[in-house]
């Protein structure tokens, strides 16, 4: 838009005064509407481009998932490896190892200290109980209760010296108490002086007195004897366990000692003062330990499968007998959580001579079976989310949408200025146990409810049925599979398994 022409005057050389028609100076209010009209104009022109091109792109993304998620059946297929599912007799097995020992054994030590001079056994020795198994040298306790054999002789002779100044005592006691009763009767009468009758009476007092500290005497000897005899009976007790004899029938299945050797007195812990060990071989156990999640399925003579190294072809029948109630905690690494075993009895039912104390042994107790139940194996259970069930087919496009939503709040955003966040406050859905069943050449997630686990299969109490394919490897393969994935069969695999 122009400014209106004004005219003025101008010369012009050799022609004299003339017209002219020249632009004026713009009036600032007649500019400045004009120019806001086309800003306002431009401003909602580029408002339509952004929402048109929001819109495009919203409509592109929308086009290009569909598009990839009907390819998806046909170039993303998964090689997997397939089980039938069928009914199978199920065992649930606790399986743990130890060693072979005598339910019964007794370790022999010395109680006293000394030089051994004697062995009446040696190892793998048959014995009695009471028979003679060491002898340590008595010389020493011997004289032990020689001097108090003679100590107690001599409390002996004093306590019957003191037993007959007793009876003198008494004696005197009488004649006094007599010349007592005869001055007082005359005192009384006015027949005898006062310090007559005093010095009875005193005489009497003296005589009872006697009396009294021969008795106390009499008392302290014959305590002095009870010690004696205290300290010969126990000086005897320690020269009668000079010569150790079995307590028991039984095996000495370990020796520790030698003619010549000082045998020394100890506790059980004290492994320097063992001299052997002898042992009930006719019952043998296996003490296993058991970790805390199989232990709550064991009672009391359930019974369990023994075998042995030294024995490869033969198992032995056992039950269990005992059940430890505290935990031993094993170490674990630094920052993680101590495992807890209990300690587990195995008694064996059959007997071997051959069966030797510290024999290898793998116990496995059988805590529940299930004849011809559905079952699937081990490796086909897996863990996950059920909510992917629905959002997995349609991944691609959510995300196609995602976008395009996404777009378009952020425009409208910065249209009102105004911010709005996702809510973060939703629970993720717990995962489950399930299995991958293959149906129209894809993995369909189908969670199940499990009972017992055998060594290789577990069985499924819900949610499969005879002939169902379940999916079982490989192991990177169930590792990464999703609900609705298009798998294809290993066929190699397969052939191999055939």
């Amino acid at each position: 838009m122009t400014a209106p022409a004004t005219l003025s005057w101008g010369l012009i050389p050799s022609a004299g005064r003339v017209w002219s028609c020249r632009p004026a100076p713009p009036h600032p209010e007649t500019t400045s509407l004009p120019l806001r009209i086309e800003s306002r104009r431009g401003r909602s022109a580029m408002k339509k481009s952004v929402k048109l091109l929001i819109f495009v792109v919203a409509i592109a993304a929308l086009a290009a998932a569909i598009f990839f998620s009907r390819q998806r059946s046909t170039r993303d297929e998964v090689t997997v490896e397939v089980e039938t599912v069928e009914a199978r007799d199920l065992s649930s097995v606790v399986e743990a190892s130890g060693q072979i020992e005598p339910a019964v054994s007794v370790d022999i030590s010395s109680d006293v200290i000394g030089r051994i001079i004697a062995l009446g056994v040696e190892e793998g020795d048959r014995v009695t109980k009471g028979q003679f198994l060491v002898q340590v040298d008595p010389t020493l306790f011997q004289q032990r209760v020689n001097q108090l054999d003679a100590a107690l002789d001599a409390s002996r002779s004093n306590l019957q010296e003191v037993e007959a100044s007793l009876a003198d005592a008494r004696a005197n006691r009488i004649i006094r108490q007599a010349d007592y009763e005869r001055d007082k009767a005359l005192y009384d009468h006015d027949l005898v002086a006062a310090s007559r009758y005093e010095a009875s009476q005193a005489a009497m007092h003296q005589a009872q007195a006697q009396v009294d500290l021969t008795k106390a005497r009499i008392t302290s000897s014959g305590n002095r004897i009870r010690q004696a005899e205290a300290s010969r009976n126990e000086a005897l007790d320690q020269l009668e366990k000079c010569r150790i004899v079995s307590p028991m029938d039984g095996v000495v299945i370990r020796k520790n000692a030698e003619v010549g050797e000082v045998a020394v007195s100890g506790t059980i812990n004290n492994q320097g003062s063992l001299l052997m060990t002898i042992a009930d071989v006719t019952v043998m156990q296996t003490e296993i330990d058991v970790d805390e999640t199989d232990v709550i399925h064991l009672e009391l003579g359930q019974e369990v499968e023994v075998s042995l190294d030294a024995f490869p072809s033969r198992k032995f029948k056992g039950e269990v007998t005992r059940i430890g109630n505290s935990a031993i905690q094993v170490a674990s690494a630094p920052g993680q959580r101590q495992s807890a075993d209990y300690k587990v009895e195995v008694t064996l039912r059959d007997t071997d001579p051959k069966i030797r104390p510290g024999l290898s042994a793998t116990a496995r107790i059988t805590t529940a079976t299930r004849e011809q139940a559905i079952a699937v194996p081990i490796q086909a259970m897996v863990l996950r989310d059920p909510s992917e069930n629905d959002s997995d087919e349609d991944d691609d496009v959510t995300a196609g949408a995602g976008v395009a939503l996404a777009a378009s709040t952020t425009s409208e955003a910065e249209e009102t200025g105004e911010d709005e966040s996702a809510d973060e406050g939703e629970d993720e859905d717990k995962e489950v146990e399930g299995v991958f069943v293959m149906r129209d050449s894809k993995a369909v997630f189908v969670p199940v409810t499990t009972g017992i686990a055998g060594e290789k299969y577990f069985e499924v109490l819900d949610g499969l049925q005879e002939g169902d394919e379940v999916i079982v490897g490989n192991f990177a393969a169930l590792r990464k599979l999703k609900h609705d994935d298009p798998v294809k069969v290993d066929k190699k695999k397969d052939e191999e398994d055939d």
